[in-house]
């Protein structure tokens, strides 16, 4: 069946497929669930065997379940989410609901929904989306938090046999596409349209009123109800490509019979594509709610979502926000926003250190984070210095700046378990990254690099986030390369820091370019270690000046590589994440 949605059939057609427009939500209409979902309709018994479809919805209208609504992208990891849920909650049953975020807004609007001739009114406690101006407009939500992040990527056929590079290829007319509609689906209204009209694509895929179950133009469908259709079509051979979210083409990947095709940084929504949810007031189960809530953005749930292909959210983002403070307007699909209290990166210029002791602290600082060798040479045992990863002496967007690191401390640490602070944190980078031994907290060497870093976040609020804290988000492509990574690392690495990884220095001695291996090195208990971390430094700053001009997968490829090599072991590695969420990228 084709429906094309003109301004004046929207309300019959919404009746028809369950697509709420405004003029439906003064109805008393339920949204009805088309096609065969049983499988996105599923009660998680505590210790018994999953229920789904009809039955699903009458449990969870008992009131006998908690019931959770999330963008139905979700659908492969609410199994293994919920079943780490129960291990804290034994005794709650856990209903939930993976379908169109826009659908779901749309029932919860309505009052409920419909399935098979049945009609359900009970509404979830917990309702996600991939926007905040979704929570806002179910008019139930006061407060919400950003739990992981996603990129879209494109779905090819095995074998890429159309020799698909990224979107500017959908408008091939010898290339089938299949697409999410933008009715429905938040994939394509809040993300992939704005893309597409960027690119000056859209007009050509669908060049008159969205719609759904539809082909607008000759080698383009848009789906009936969810994207997850898409792998299907590709393997019944009626579509060479769909764009699809990356966890989405993991979970098909696995199945076989599909590819996947890695879109540049531009085109794949990576830095805004962020998942929200937040507890419906008057809910039946609020604290069952809220506890569900605060386990989505743990250690544990994150380790979860992360183990399919989700990236996590940082602390920051984590934190529980008021929805009125958030700048998605009502009424408007914008992607979800990240937490507001952040300033922009302006750190001071030297020459204002101050005369006096403190100032002088600050200089001491300076010159140990950017030679210890030389100024705390009892401390340091590889030839890195401080500002090898924390470029320009700490004050480079997305390679870990320290400016404001000051006022987020003390901070929770999952390697550690624990609140830290940032004596600790400083500490970790000499025990790992330096390979040597820890600063004594009352030392002038501590107290000094602490003063450069209180110099240094001047101006910026206590508790506040400086933007390009940290590294870049990147997400893994399906499989890096390392023999690839080689071969990259020679062509665009080699030539500061060596074709053996050892670097370069001067004849005093005095390094110019890091060693990335060997005994002179980082050890395996250093976040560089890491491939996600390194692959993210790499895509936001290297080669040193010309930082954002490899791809992701060259970046991806590097850091497998050179990761990899042999490096000093760090002895207290059993310690590490001593409550779980170890990440699948560490080195042991």
């Amino acid at each position: 069946m084709t429906m094309r949605i003109g301004r004046w059939q929207s309300w019959t057609a919404g009746l028809a497929l369950g697509l709420l427009c405004l003029a439906r939500v003064a109805t008393a209409e339920l949204v009805p669930i088309t096609d065969e979902r049983d499988s996105d309709l599923r009660v998680f018994p505590r210790g018994g065997a999953v229920i789904q479809g009809v039955p699903a919805l009458q449990k969870m209208e008992a009131g006998d379940a908690l019931v959770v609504w999330l963008a139905g992208n979700q659908f492969f990891a609410m199994e293994d989410v919920v079943h780490a849920f129960q291990k804290k909650h034994p005794d709650l049953d856990v209903g939930v609901v993976t379908l169109p975020p826009i659908l779901l807004l749309q029932a919860i609007q309505a009052g409920g929904l419909t399935y098979k001739g049945h009609s359900f009114k009970r509404l979830p406690e917990v309702y996600g989306s991939v926007s905040t101006a979704h929570l806002k407009q179910t008019g139930r939500i006061k407060s919400y938090a950003s739990y992981a992040h996603n990129r879209l990527e494109l779905m090819v056929a095995s074998g890429n046999p159309k020799s698909i590079a990224d979107l500017r290829d959908l408008a091939r007319s010898d290339v089938q596409v299949a697409l999410p509609n933008a009715l429905t689906e938040g994939i394509m209204q809040v993300y992939a349209k704005p893309i597409l009209k960027r690119l000056g694509l859209w007009a050509s895929l669908s060049p008159g009123e969205d719609c759904l179950d539809c082909d607008p133009v000759a080698h383009v469908h848009f789906t009936r109800v969810h994207h997850r259709e898409i792998p299907e079509r590709i393997r019944a051979g009626t579509a060479d490509a769909g764009l699809v979210w990356r966890t989405e083409g993991l979970a098909a990947r696995a199945d076989g019979g599909v590819d996947a095709v890695v879109l540049p940084e531009d085109q794949s929504a990576v830095r805004d594509v962020t998942y929200v949810a937040g507890v419906l007031e008057a809910s039946g189960q609020h604290v069952a709610a809220d506890a569900f809530l605060a386990f989505l953005v743990s250690t544990e749930g994150q380790a979860v979502y992360e183990s399919f292909g989700f990236v996590p959210a940082t602390p920051e983002e984590r934190r529980v926000n008021s929805l009125a403070a958030d700048s998605g307007s009502p009424g408007t699909a914008s992607p979800a926003q990240r937490p507001s209290a952040s300033v922009a990166m302006n750190p001071p210029d030297e020459s204002t250190i101050p005369e006096g002791p403190f100032g002088e602290a600050v200089r001491m600082g300076l010159l140990i984070v950017t030679d210890p060798r030389k100024y705390a040479p009892a401390f340091a045992g590889s030839n890195l210095n401080c500002t090898s990863c924390h470029l320009d002496r700490g004050r480079t967007a997305f390679a870990a700046p320290w400016v404001g690191l000051w006022g987020m401390f003390p901070e929770y640490r999952s390697r550690s378990g624990s609140v830290i602070l940032l004596e600790d944190r400083i500490n970790d980078c000499f025990r790992r990254s330096l390979n040597g031994k820890p600063l004594p907290l009352d030392g002038p060497e501590m107290r000094g690099v602490m003063a450069y870093m209180r110099w240094l976040s001047s101006g910026v609020p206590v508790g506040t986030e400086v933007k390009g804290r940290g590294f870049s988000r990147l997400s893994p492509p399906a499989t890096p390369d390392p023999e690839h990574g080689r071969v990259q690392f020679e062509q665009r690495c080699s030539s500061c820091h060596g074709s053996d990884g050892q670097g370069k220095s001067t004849a005093e001695g005095t390094y110019l370019y890091p060693p990335l291996w060997g005994s002179a090195s980082f050890n395996i208990g250093a976040g560089m270690a890491r491939v996600d971390t390194a692959a993210a430094f790499i895509k936001a700053n290297m080669p040193l000046g010309q930082g954002g001009t490899l791809g992701d997968q060259d970046a991806y490829d590097i850091a497998s590589y050179f990761t990899q090599q042999p490096r000093p072991d760090f002895p207290d590695k059993g310690k590490d994440w001593p409550k779980g969420g170890k990440p699948r990228d560490a080195r042991y």
